[in-house]
C-alpha cells in the first residue's frame, strides 16, 4: 500500500483509532481505546505512569503493531502500509521526546538539520537554512543557531527540540510528558499554544494526570479506554 498524498481530505481526522487493543502476556495495555485527533487540534490523553502512553504513540507510528484494531494517520492505515510509505508518513509527523533527544554534539543548526538530511526532500543550503531560521523564529531563539545543547538551560533544549519537529513538514506533533521548564519567563506547555495561531499543527500529548493536560483544548482519559 502506498503512502497518501499530502492532499488529503481536510476534513478527514489527522489521526483516527478504533477499538485499539494491545497486551504484553496477560496485561492488557490497550483494551478498546478510541481516538480522534481533528485538524488544528491540541489534544491531551491523560493517565498515570504505566497507562499506556507511551505504547499508544508507539502504535502510532508503527514501531508496535496492535493485536487488534484500526489506526489511521493523514489517511492512512499504519498497520497496512509498506515500510518505505510508513516511513514517508513518519517523516511527516514530529516527535517531542520527554528528555528532548538532541544531539550533543551537533550545533542546534545541525540538530535542526538533521531531520531533512534523513529523508528523501531535497533541499538546497539555501532553503535548508531558511526552514531551520524559521523554525527557531517560531519559539524565540534564533540567536542560538550556532550554540551546543550544552550551552543551552533546560527550557531552551525543550523550545529547540519543539523547533525541530517543526521541520520539514506541519503534520500531527505526538509528544509524552511536555515538561514544566519555564524558558524566557514563560511555561513551555503554552508555546505549542502561542504557534496554534499562525501554524496549522494538529498536536497529541501523553501526559500524567497530575498535570492535567494544561493547555490543551481537548483532553482523553487513558484510564476506561474508551476516548
Amino acid at each position: 500500500m502506498k503512502v497518501r498524498d499530502k492532499t488529503y481530505d481536510l476534513n478527514e481526522p489527522v489521526i483516527r483509532i478504533r477499538d485499539l487493543h494491545l497486551a504484553f502476556g496477560t496485561h492488557k495495555v490497550l483494551d478498546g481505546f478510541d481516538l480522534t485527533l481533528h485538524k488544528r487540534e491540541d489534544l491531551a490523553v491523560l493517565g498515570k505512569s504505566g497507562s499506556g502512553k507511551s505504547v499508544l504513540i508507539k502504535c502510532i507510528i508503527g514501531l508496535l503493531q496492535p493485536d487488534s484494531g484500526s489506526i489511521e494517520v493523514l489517511g492512512n492505515d499504519v498497520s497496512d502500509i509498506e515500510h518505505h510509505a510508513l516511513d514517508q508518513v513518519r517523516a511527516r509527523v514530529g516527535f517531542l521526546f520527554q528528555s528532548n533527544a538532541l544531539y550533543d554534539s551537533m550545533t542546534v543548526r545541525e540538530n535542526l538539520e538533521f531531520p531533512l538530511r534523513r529523508h528523501w526532500i531535497q533541499l538546497t543550503p539555501e532553503e535548508s537554512e531558511a526552514m531551520v531560521m524559521e523554525a527557531l523564529g517560531n519559539v524565540g531563539l534564533a540567536e542560538t543557531v550556532d550554540l551546543m545543547p550544552s550551552e543551552l538551560s533546560g527550557g531552551m533544549r525543550k523550545r529547540i527540540a519543539l523547533a525541530r519537529t517543526l521541520i520539514p513538514d506541519h503534520g500531527p506533533r505526538p509528544h509524552h510528558e511536555p515538561g514544566d521548564q519555564r524558558p524566557h519567563g514563560g511555561d513551555i506547555r503554552e508555546v505549542p499554544h502561542q504557534l496554534h495561531h499562525h501554524i496549522p499543527r494538529h498536536e497529541m500529548r501523553g501526559t500524567n494526570l497530575r498535570k492535567r493536560g494544561r493547555a490543551a483544548q481537548r483532553q482523553v482519559p487513558r484510564h476506561g479506554d474508551r476516548g
